[in-house]
């Protein structure tokens, strides 16, 4: 992966390498931002899919769904993706019957990242109208996600990222707080509760 392979070049302390990533992957810009909190607003009676469809266009709107030009050449093109694996396979505590994610792939990110009530905002959106959906999740085209998730209060919340906290010790401490390995038929995994994760 992208971050393991920026470690192994950098060969360097956990903070330092921390820094430097944030130049790289703009999901790092939510690091110092705090955790917001949104309500769910009543359901608007619209369909999952023109929900869906509405933050889409929202995001046109705003810059963040529009193609991008790719460093590695060409153009990138921004996608909607449903994930129906990844919040039963990598976090407990999550709401029982809402395992769906919502993935918007995105080239320009930074000022979305920056901005968490925006998506906490815009996720509560598709919330309200697609039951199913416990996540929402706004990635960069390279690797990594900011998150968004569904809480049991009727609220939606951007998740604490452990692997950009600054401090190698408060990371350690974080991860064996809000973490767990879990034995499967493939193999051991890590899961993390419900509200945090290590997503760049």
């Amino acid at each position: 992966m992208l971050v393991k392979s920026m470690l192994k070049l950098c060969s360097c302390p956990l903070s330092i390498f921390l820094s430097l990533a944030g130049l790289f992957i703009p999901s790092l810009a939510i690091a110092n931002q705090k955790q917001a909190i949104v309500n769910v607003p009543p359901d608007s009676r619209l369909s999952c899919d023109d929900a869906i469809s509405n933050v889409k266009d929202d995001l046109t709107q705003r810059g963040f769904f529009v193609p991008w030009k790719s460093p590695r050449g060409g153009m990138g093109n921004p996608q909607v993706k449903i994930d129906k694996n990844t919040i039963q396979n990598g976090y407990y505590g999550y709401p029982s019957d809402r395992t769906e994610r919502v993935i918007f792939v995105l080239g320009e990110i930074s000022n979305l990242y920056s901005s968490p009530k925006l998506m906490a905002t815009l996720a509560s959106q598709i919330m309200a109208d697609c039951n199913n959906v416990g996540m929402v999740s706004f990635a960069y085209w390279i690797e990594g996600s900011a998150n968004v998730g569904f809480f049991s209060d009727n609220t939606a919340r951007t998740f604490i990222n452990i692997f950009a906290v600054q401090s190698p010790e408060e990371q350690v401490k974080l991860e064996a707080t809000y973490s767990r390995r879990v034995q499967t038929p493939n193999g051991v995994i890590s899961q993390y509760q419900w509200g945090f994760d290590s997503t760049l």
